[in-house]
């Protein structure tokens, strides 16, 4: 190959090594062998899911071990009547 071209194609390479072969269809043809020697899949094991770690009430604040972040969340409709007359009271100049 061209230099030019050897980093597009590194972990092509680095495949074929690891593989012992040395090109592509000769790696295809392992792979079918081994697999029709176990056609049972390979299952990964399944990790546990940590639980959220919320920090308010509404469960807006979430906390990681990298710190914390918001989560936006929908308004109920008692927060959006409210917002609503908020908005209005303060058009009409109160508080």
């Amino acid at each position: 190959m061209k230099k030019t071209t050897r980093p597009k194609f590194n972990l092509w390479d680095q495949a074929l090594k690891a593989a012992k072969v040395d090109n592509v269809e000769k790696l295809y043809q392992k792979v079918h062998d081994e697999i029709r020697k176990n056609p049972d899949p390979q299952y990964k094991k399944k990790t546990e899911k940590k639980p959220t770690q919320f920090t308010d009430k509404r469960k807006t604040l979430i906390k990681t071990a990298k710190g914390t972040y918001r989560k936006e969340r929908r308004l109920t409709r008692e927060e959006r009547q409210q917002r609503v007359v908020a908005k209005i009271q303060k058009a009409a100049g109160g508080k």
